[in-house]
């Protein structure tokens, strides 16, 4: 199980997706995890531990090096494998999800752009579009991102007011296996490079094309009792 977790624990921790991971943010990780447990292994020894496997001597850990790494360290320190890559996902995705919900106020007021209180759905489902093409193993499709937008569409008005957006991104990186902190500043990056005011015709007609399947399985389930008691 544990070797299993390495390349989930790699591909999270490595946010700008470079491929390697630099030893003082592997550092802050096994810090939290040696306080955790209350491991007696000081910094130096897991420093020497990392310039053992780090073979290139760059001062970064690709996956091969890190998996090493994280062996070595386990030996070193009395644990399993499996208890040192579950803690340090575990607590990754713990920070990544409160930075998430800091993260909701300022996305919702960034994409906000005419202060009206509220998002059309359109252009959230192509800023999420752009997530789902961008993600590697993210199962969840467009329609069931819709989907969710209207179970969390309280009032039925076709767009997100804060409460309802902030609902929305929770349930959508649950349902995606994704942090939500990832989540937002992916989105949030999207925004500080324009990229989600330049919607081009073909966006908006491929998220059209799904809303009208939504709207289509929408109406197939409001029949469905009325066909029932018939």
């Amino acid at each position: 199980k544990g070797l299993q977790n390495l390349p989930t624990l790699f591909a999270a921790w490595d946010k700008d997706g470079g491929g390697t991971l630099d030893r003082e943010e592997i550092q802050v990780g096994i810090d939290r995890l040696i306080d955790h447990y209350q491991i007696k292994m000081s910094q130096y020894e897991v420093s020497d531990i990392m310039d053992t496997v780090d073979i290139n001597f760059d001062g970064q850990l690709d996956k091969m090096e890190f998996g090493c790494f994280l062996s070595r360290f386990a030996t070193s320190s009395g644990m399993t494998l499996n208890d040192v890559t579950t803690y340090l996902i575990k607590s990754h995705e713990h920070i990544s999800n409160e930075k998430g919900w800091r993260d909701m106020p300022k996305l919702f007021e960034v994409w906000d752009g005419d202060k009206s209180g509220s998002l059309d759905r359109v252009e959230i489902a192509i800023g999420i579009q752009n997530f789902l093409t961008k993600s590697e193993g993210c199962e969840v499709t467009l329609i069931q991102c819709l989907q969710i937008m209207d179970e969390v569409d309280d009032d039925g008005n076709r767009e997100l007011c804060q409460m309802e957006f902030s609902a929305f991104l929770s349930k959508f990186a649950s349902a995606s296996g994704i942090p939500l902190g990832t989540l937002t500043s992916f989105l949030l990056e999207e925004v500080g490079n324009k990229k989600c005011w330049c919607y081009n015709l073909f966006d908006q007609a491929s998220v059209g094309l799904v809303e009208e399947t939504v709207e289509t399985l929408r109406h197939v389930k409001n029949k469905e009792p009325e066909t029932q008691s018939v």
